[in-house]
């Protein structure tokens, strides 16, 4: 199972995230032609691995994934998002309004996005166990192998490998996101109390500075970070994965433009 699972999880997770960019996720919630565009792009992969893997009916079970893919989707569009927040009483209270000002977010967890998610890995479990049952372990194509020059042992390293690094970069800020309800900010600023308390204690390059939060950066550090662990996981040295994150922990005592700029 362990092949045909990590095939698939690669397929499903490169079509449903990295081939699938904001706008089409904005227009899949306003129209049924956007779920119908994001599901022919999502089984582009799966069309392209065909011309790779060596096997009778793996076809048959690639158009199961794609197919009930659609069919999810296409449920999903019908059923509005469902939000689950521990603190949804306090939500207007006079100190929440504060916070969400200030930058700072509840927990707002996307119940639909996860049941979603749920289900296709779901699916994607099933038919790899029934795929077993009529059919031996995948492989790829002996041809493939030979120009590649490669051992069928290491390819499977490589696709674990690949599967890791795909499954901890976009999928997992996204997942992020969407349990602690993100939002960027473009650009803050202190507010007119903040600017009266420290009045009389900032010099002239003070009263010129500008609080700015740039967009991309907080994703930017997270995706290398989880990039330098798992290579670092792979390697055994896990003692280097200490100094990552007390390094990136002591620069941010702080957090500025700066100092983002500085661990990127």
């Amino acid at each position: 199972m362990p092949n045909i699972f990590i095939t698939f999880i690669i397929l499903h997770y490169i079509g449903d995230y990295y081939l699938q960019p904001k706008k089409l996720v904005d227009f899949k919630k306003k129209s049924l032609w956007g779920v119908l565009i994001h599901s022919i792009i999502y089984s582009v992969p799966a069309v392209i691995s065909l011309a790779l893997v060596k096997s009778n009916d793996y076809l048959v079970w690639i158009s199961i994934m794609c197919g009930t893919h659609f069919i999810i989707d296409f449920i999903k569009f019908f059923i509005k998002p469902i939000y689950y927040s521990p603190k949804d009483e306090e939500e207007n209270s006079p100190k929440n309004k504060e916070e969400k000002s200030n930058g700072k977010h509840l927990l707002k967890v996307n119940i639909i996005y996860f049941a979603d998610q749920f289900l296709h890995l779901a699916v994607i479990a099933v038919v790899s166990i029934w795929f077993l049952q009529n059919n031996p372990d995948i492989s790829m194509k002996q041809s493939i192998l030979d120009v590649l020059n490669i051992k069928s042992q290491t390819l499977i390293i490589l696709f674990k490998s690949m599967a890791a690094f795909i499954v901890l970069m976009q999928p997992v800020s996204h997942t992020f996101y969407e349990i602690f309800d993100i939002k960027l900010l473009a650009q803050t600023k202190p507010s007119e109390n903040t600017k009266d308390k420290n009045k009389g204690h900032e010099n002239k390059d003070d009263e010129n500075e500008e609080y700015i939060d740039v967009k991309g950066t907080g994703k930017i550090i997270g995706f290398m970070e989880r990039i330098i662990m798992l290579c670092l996981l792979i390697m055994g040295e896990y003692t280097a994965i200490g100094f990552v994150v007390a390094g990136k922990s002591i620069i941010r005592l702080n957090s500025n433009v700066k100092q983002e700029f500085f661990i990127i």
